[in-house]
């Protein structure tokens, strides 16, 4: 943990907080050693959906942009995934 508070910049009980934090939400999990943290699979879901998001905003934004230029106004993207909802600029 000592190394996790000296990479971040943070006091070593800030970063114990932290981790245990992420561990009871499933974003780290404990190596079978349990010396080392790897990602939980809620780090991994997110990841999932943040390629979503990208997809999603690669696709529309040049739509958008054209739109937005014709009304002149600002269009917003956005898209739901059960009680999800994102939003793009």
């Amino acid at each position: 943990m000592s190394e996790a508070g000296e990479t971040l910049g943070i006091a070593q009980s800030s970063a114990h907080r932290l981790i245990h934090t992420l561990l009871a939400h499933g974003y780290l999990l404990r190596t079978h050693d349990g010396r080392h943290y790897i990602l939980g699979t809620r780090a991994q879901d997110l990841a999932i959906i943040t390629n979503a998001d990208l997809q999603l905003g690669a696709f529309g934004s040049r739509y958008a942009e054209d739109l937005s230029k014709r009304v002149e106004l600002t269009v917003l993207i956005g898209g739901s995934q059960g009680c999800r909802r994102r939003c793009h600029l």
